[in-house]
């Protein structure tokens, strides 16, 4: 089953498409069907046009990689967030099609979606939670959610963490994305699946992974690119690893913690005698450091932190 078939030609906003239900073939005989129902007409058009461009490469199917190309090419509210965020969009495109380069070119037919866009478009279901609609920014933060799939070297390689666009694309026409209780509880429960998961790794793993993350922050946060005004110290304990950021002359501090024993991030804020501290535990399959009591993610978290204590007179 095609997607998008236009009866007089695609590419312009003012396009007539048809969105049937996906049908999606994992293994002979076996069919996953998805409704686009909810989804946003800019939404339906980017992935329509992930098929086509699937189509125009001769890829037997389209994936989540045709459609990260795609949003680069077409949508400008995710150039914006990325180039927010310090991302070179330009490096990235090239990386991205580099990569759709070097799939398999040798079919004559239609395309069909892909195992990871299905899972790509039912992520962007639960970023939508309970709104009427899924709009590009649902996909987008349901991309960079991609644990295994063939956007998530790119990714990586670019330093775009899951969830680092939520805040940047939230209000851009679509409304921001909501986490009713629900999706809160779901979260709660599968941070303790991964802090049971992660009994079981070697205490090497555990505090090289730990290590990784705050050398990467510090990296992030200084330097001609970094924060400016940002003080930043590191203190290396037995128990945990800390990054300690001030800014002169405001009375406020943030730590982040990097627990040894308990294998959490801890990030503490204090501002005169208010200490508040949200945790965080690693979730392997999503590669992403999740709020253990609450929908939040470490990133997203931080820079809010950041804003709110260290850069007050910020607006917005």
């Amino acid at each position: 089953m095609i997607l998008g078939a236009c009866a007089t030609g695609c590419g312009t906003p003012q396009e007539r498409i048809f969105v049937p239900p996906i049908g999606v073939y994992h293994r002979p005989h076996v069919t996953k069907t998805l409704s686009l129902s909810r989804f946003t007409r800019e939404a339906k058009l980017a992935i329509a046009s992930a098929q086509r461009l699937a189509d125009k490469l001769q890829h037997e199917e389209a994936g989540s990689l045709h459609l990260f190309y795609q949003l680069l090419e077409r949508e400008s509210e995710v150039v914006d967030a990325l180039t927010s965020i310090r991302v070179d969009v330009s490096s990235l495109k090239q990386d991205a099609l580099a990569a759709l380069n070097k799939l398999p070119s040798d079919s004559e037919g239609k395309s069909r979606l892909s195992r990871d866009m299905l899972h790509l478009l039912r992520r962007a279901e639960q970023e939508a939670g309970k709104r009427d609609e899924i709009g590009v920014a649902d996909v987008v933060n349901a991309l960079t959610r991609e644990s295994n799939g063939p956007s998530q070297p790119i990714l990586a390689a670019h330093d775009i963490a899951p969830g680092a666009l939520r805040q940047p694309l939230a209000g851009q026409g679509e409304g921001p994305v909501s986490h009713d209780g629900e999706g809160a509880a779901l979260l709660r429960d599968f941070a303790s699946e991964v802090r049971t998961e992660m009994k079981g790794l070697e205490e090497q793993q555990i505090r090289e992974r730990g290590r990784k993350l705050l050398d990467r922050l510090e990296k992030q946060l200084t330097g001609k690119d970094g924060v400016p005004g940002l003080g930043v110290v590191r203190d290396d304990a037995v128990r945990a690893t800390k990054l300690i950021l001030t800014r002169l002359p405001v009375d406020a501090e943030i730590e982040v913690i990097w627990e040894h024993d308990s294998s959490a991030v801890a990030l503490s804020t204090r501002k005169g005698e208010f200490t508040n501290v949200i945790r965080f535990v690693y979730n392997r399959h999503e590669k992403e450091w999740g709020q253990v009591d609450g929908p939040g993610s470490f990133y997203v978290e931080l820079r809010a932190a950041i804003r709110k204590y260290l850069y007050p007179e910020m607006k917005g």
